[in-house]
């Protein structure tokens, strides 16, 4: 393995209780030939989500702002701000539980509600 699912695996060999991203999933432009999604397509999010997975252990992300205010750019794909930061929001919007399961955005709300 290498990249990103190399360093996942690492993280959870380490038992670690969380694990926290600051944002910019990718770099502020897009790089043409890439053979891993570098504009703010659909893509990103998708393997976003996919990395997210992976952990053993919750994570905790924000968006950054290569992540959606830059994806107007022509080098990113020429998208709507506004719109890739809901598509951003959605890829990391499930956390996981106490219980280890993963959870979607309305779930922990439900839940969270519940408890207030």
């Amino acid at each position: 393995m290498v990249g990103v699912p190399n360093l996942i695996a690492d993280m959870n060999s380490q038992e670690l209780a969380f694990s926290v991203h600051d944002g910019d999933l990718k770099a502020g432009n897009g790089t043409p030939g890439s053979l891993t999604p570098t504009t703010c397509s659909d893509a990103l999010y998708a393997q976003t989500l996919s990395f997210l997975n992976a952990f053993e252990a919750a994570a905790i992300v924000t968006a950054g702002d290569n992540d959606w205010t830059d994806c107007d750019r022509p080098s990113n794909g020429g998208f709507s701000s506004l719109e890739r930061s809901i598509a951003s929001a959605r890829s990391s919007s499930a956390h996981r539980s106490l219980s280890g399961s993963v959870e979607s955005a309305s779930k922990c709300r439900r839940r969270h509600s519940a408890l207030a």
